[in-house]
This record gives structure tokens, C-alpha cells and sequence, in this order.
């Protein structure tokens, strides 16, 4: 049975064949999309990320409309996947977003009707090849749905190529027309001329700005939504090792002189980087082909310190190096947990979450590019960050795994924050939605 909310979506989509659905991490935009399918059955394309194609698309089909024929258009060679494309008879075929501009033509030829793009922040670029692939593709479409839960996690300005999917007119086709109406430049020198670093809104604009949005979507968030369980954050600070301080601050050392105004040289996002893996326990050696570990690797001390705090519950830690995952990997076996890893070397990530939600793992070990969106982890109640990155949208994607429809347990989430490091501005920066550059400044400030 469908949720007053995945019911509203079905009755807009009866009025409204290109709107855009904001519905919060957690409250079943693939269910609800799924059920517009059925309402009205369209030969329907389903972008979206690899992740969320057979553990959101096809495993939701086959749970709740086992009469929608699903086809996931994954393969090997462009070949295979054209002749799945055009030889089959389905109601929905699901691609992720970097193949389909690959694919756009064999689409139309399929006689594809219906765009839904899952996740469409991933087009909020207005520069980027796919997002222009992909409006091309909507423009020849009879109906167009965007689902996101964060569908400008940096700048309102990333609703432009989101909004034009659906519609040519609420904010017109200019992406400069569109900044300049509703938006004043910031701007630096560089190499002798001025380069758009940043928008603020103009708030007098903003009135007709947001009632242009609210004309062609629909925002909804968990607490106007469903009664879901609360959530905590909890801080274990750890201290570095004296030979991992000393190599950390003569990385550090270095910073403040590759800043050119706000944002940091190619070298200094190296030095960034290696600071981040530092903390971690590690860092990566000649191009990336050697990894030396720390002698004394704090944070995975720490990280057993909570494992065994929580005994046989299930968990999900989230990291964003290889060379972490691996080193937690071995810790979580060392400890007796049964456990897998999602990140990019994964196959098949539906089977783990499968296995996961069926109680046969009880850890997962998730990067969060590979397992941040649409997945449900809600078989645990806790997750651990190991680290994160400055991404605002995917550390709160990343949390609205375990906590979403389904899960009836409080959800508590463990950052491990290596003290006076890079951990502490990264936290402040998705907290407070923060650019890198400002979380830059502000580490070096801090000094």
C-alpha cells in the first residue's frame, strides 16, 4: 500500500507530465515513481546511479509491482547493451547516468516516452557533456520526472539544468540570464581576469524566484512526511601519534602558501589529500602505487574500540580511501564480524545489500560515491564514519542510509576526528554546507 506522499506523486503526475519530486532521503521516491509507471504505463527510461539500479529499481519493482517487466541495461560491451535496449519489451529500463549518452538514440528507436531521472542533482552542472545529453534527450520526451533529495546541496543556482529538464520556460534557457536575474557574481583575479568563484541570491528576488520552483516541483521532508526515529551524533576524538604528528604538520606547513585568494593550487589540493589520508593511518606514495601505513594507526584502534562497544549489532562504515576500507576490511574480519565492502571494485551491490538486510552480514564497509544514494541499510541502527569527504550531499546521503522507511530503532552515527586535523574542518564543512575553500581558510585561520 503506498504512503499518503508516494499517493500525492501519483496524483500530480496525472496533471503534470514534467515535474521535479524533492522528496528527502528515506521517504520511497522509487516506490512512488514506480507506482506512476503503473498508473500510467509508458515505455519509461530510469537514469540513475549505478548503486541504485537493481538494489533500488529492480528489487522495489519486484517487491511491490511484480507486473512491471524491469530491465536493468548492464553490460560489458555497448553492443550487448544496445541489442538488451532494443530487443526487449519491458516497461522500464534502467541505465546509469555515465552509459546513457551512449545510448540516448537506441532509446528513442525503443520507443522510449518517459524520462525519469533518479538522483538529478547529477545534472546540477550546466557545463557537464551528460547533463547537456541528457537534456537534449528530454526535450524529445513526453513526460520528464526528477527525483532528488538534495537537489542543490551547494548553490540554489544548481536548480537551472533541473528545472530546464522539465521545463523551457520557469527559468528560461540561458543559464547567465537566469544568474543574473536572481543572482549577484563573486568573483576573484586570476591569471589577470575575474573568474565566477561563487552567487549570492538577490533577496528581492527571491519571492518570484521560489514560486517559479514550487510551479513546476514539490519539496517534502521526512518530518512533514512520516514519524521517523531520531538521530545522534557522536564525537570520538582521537589523537595522532607523535611520528604521525610530525609528518602531518610538514605536510600542513606547506598549505598556506599554495592559496591564490580563496581556492588552493593543483599542489595544494595534493596537500590537502595527503593530509586527509594521514589521519586515516596512511598515505599514498609515487603516484598513488605505493601506500605506507602508519605505525600506529589511531583511528583503527579507535574503530575496534567501538566494534567491540556494540557488540553483534549491525553496522555501516563509511571511508573514502581504498587504502582505508582495506585496512577496515581486515580489522572487521579480525574481530569476528561477517562482513563485505561496497565501493568502486564492487560488482554487484545489490547482493550485498541483500545479504545485509537479510541478516547475513553484519557490517558493511560502504564508500560512499558507490552506496550513498537510494540504497536502504536500515538493518542497522548504527554507522560509524571512519572519514568523510567535504561533500555536503554525500555525507547526508550517506546518513539516510540506515535512517528512511523501515527502520524503527533510534539511529546513532560514531565520527571518528583525529584532533586538530583536516577531520575537524571537514566536519564543519558538511555541517554547515561550506565550500572547501572556506573549510581551507578556516583550518589555516585556526593555526
Amino acid at each position: 500500500m503506498l504512503m499518503q506522499h508516494q499517493e500525492k506523486m501519483v496524483e500530480i503526475a496525472k496533471s503534470h507530465p514534467r515535474y521535479g519530486f524533492w522528496l528527502q532521503p528515506g521517504l520511497g521516491k522509487t516506490v512512488g515513481s514506480l507506482a506512476i509507471v503503473q498508473d500510467h504505463p509508458v515505455k519509461t527510461v530510469v537514469v540513475c546511479p549505478k548503486s541504485v539500479m537493481k538494489a533500488a529499481w529492480v528489487s522495489d519493482a519486484e517487491k511491490f509491482f511484480p507486473n512491471l517487466e524491469v530491465v536493468c541495461c548492464w553490460d560489458k560491451t555497448k553492443a550487448k547493451r544496445s541489442k538488451i535496449i532494443l530487443d526487449s519489451e519491458a516497461d522500464i529500463y534502467v541505465i546509469n547516468i555515465d552509459l546513457f549518452k551512449n545510448h540516448a538514440q537506441d532509446f528513442l528507436d525503443a520507443g522510449i516516452r518517459r524520462l525519469i531521472l533518479d538522483e538529478s542533482s547529477m545534472i546540477k552542472s550546466h557545463k557537464a557533456q551528460r547533463t547537456k545529453a541528457l537534456l537534449s534527450f528530454a526535450d524529445k520526451m513526453e513526460s520528464v520526472y526528477l527525483l532528488s533529495g538534495t537537489p542543490a546541496p551547494n548553490c540554489p543556482t544548481e536548480y537551472f539544468t533541473q528545472i530546464r529538464a522539465i521545463s523551457r520556460d520557469t527559468f528560461g534557457l540561458s543559464f547567465y540570464g537566469f544568474t543574473n536575474r536572481y543572482f549577484f557574481t563573486q568573483t576573484r583575479p586570476i591569471s589577470g581576469r575575474d573568474v565566477i568563484t561563487g552567487y549570492i541570491p538577490k533577496q528581492n528576488q527571491m519571492g518570484e524566484f521560489n514560486d517559479r520552483l514550487k510551479s513546476v516541483s514539490w519539496s517534502l521532508s521526512k518530518e512533514e512526511a512520516i514519524d521517523l526515529p531520531s538521530q545522534t551524533d557522536v564525537m570520538r576524538v582521537v589523537e595522532l601519534s607523535k611520528d604521525d604528528r610530525v609528518t602531518y604538520e610538514m605536510v600542513y606547513a606547506g598549505l598556506a602558501s599554495e592559496m591564490e585568494g580563496e581556492a588552493l593550487t593543483p599542489a595544494g589540493q595534493a596537500k590537502l589529500m595527503k593530509l586527509r589520508q594521514l589521519t586515516g593511518g596512511f598515505y599514498y606514495k609515487q603516484g598513488g602505487q605505493d601506500t605506507i601505513l602508519s605505525s600506529d594507526q589511531v583511528k583503527i584502534k579507535e574503530l575496534r574500540a567501538i566494534l567491540e562497544e556494540l557488540g553483534n549489532e549491525p553496522v555501516v562504515i563509511w571511508a573514502n580511501f581504498t587504502a582505508e576500507i582495506d585496512m577496515i576490511s581486515k580489522l572487521v574480519a579480525e574481530v569476528g564480524r561477517s562482513h563485505d565492502v561496497i565501493d568502486g571494485r564492487t560488482k554487484d551491490a545489490s547482493v550485498l545489500i541483500e545479504r545485509f538486510q537479510g541478516g547475513d552480514l553484519d557490517c558493511l564497509v560502504c564508500h560512499p560515491a558507490a552506496a550513498g544514494h537510494g540504497i536502504t541499510l536500515t538493518a542497522a541502527s548504527y554507522a560509524i564514519y571512519y572519514s568523510m569527504d567535504f561533500s555536503y550531499e554525500r555525507y547526508q546521503q550517506s546518513k539516510d542510509r540506515i535512517h528512511r522507511m523501515g527502520q524503527t530503532r533510534p539511529c546513532t552515527y560514531y565520527h571518528i576526528i583525529a584532533d586538530g586535523t583536516a577531520d575537524e574542518s571537514i566536519l564543519w564543512a558538511v555541517r554547515n554546507k561550506a565550500k572547501m575553500s572556506d573549510a581551507v581558510l578556516r583550518m589555516l585561520g585556526d593555526r
